[in-house]
């Protein structure tokens, strides 16, 4: 039995379409690693804008100490 030149080009044509989804579920998953970090660092930036907010008055206290200090130094 012969094989027909249609089977083998169609072998090819399915060969390269597997590498080109091959390649894009790659980007894909790039990208979507990409995003999860930047959501993390996001995440991360939140949680420490909402700390900072909870008592500003201990900062400033802390910012007044500082400048007691250098102010000392100074000296």
């Amino acid at each position: 039995m012969e094989v027909g030149p249609n089977v083998h080009e169609g072998r090819m044509l399915t060969m390269t379409y597997l590498k080109r989804i091959r390649n894009k579920m790659r980007e894909m998953m790039f990208t979507l690693m990409e995003t999860v970090k930047k959501e993390k660092h996001l995440r991360y930036l939140l949680h420490i804008l909402k700390l900072e907010g909870r008592n500003p008055q201990s900062k400033l206290e802390g910012l007044q100490d500082c400048l007691v200090k250098l102010k000392n130094y100074a000296m």
